[in-house]
């Protein structure tokens, strides 16, 4: 008997980490060699961050933090969590960002 499953690139592509590396343009020339490629590609994915370098010095996250903390309805903030219904929104969002630049040493 056979059983259909997803190909192990399709799984792959619901990961966070990996879908965070379609935001990260310098990642995507060295792989794609073109720019044209790059862009293409770019443009169909949304940024996604990690708040693992939270607070570290001339980390790009602190930039995104600070502009979600001023515009919380223009972001999600996921975790680590697969399913859904464990995204923070709004003020939730807010919240959670003040909290973990607290608990990352910055008030």
């Amino acid at each position: 008997m056979a059983i259909k499953c997803p190909s192990i690139d399709l799984h792959l592509a619901t990961f966070k980490k990996f879908q965070q590396s379609f935001s990260d343009e310098n990642l995507l020339r060295e792989i794609c060699g073109s720019d044209e490629t790059t862009q293409t590609l770019k443009e169909m994915f949304k940024g996604i961050w990690s708040l693992e370098d939270l607070c570290k010095e001339g980390a790009e996250i602190n930039e995104v933090v600070e502009r979600a903390l001023e515009n919380p309805h223009e972001f999600v903030l996921k975790p680590q969590k697969e399913g859904g219904g464990n995204n923070f929104f709004d003020e939730e969002l807010k919240q959670n960002l003040i909290k973990a630049k607290v608990a990352n040493g910055q008030d």
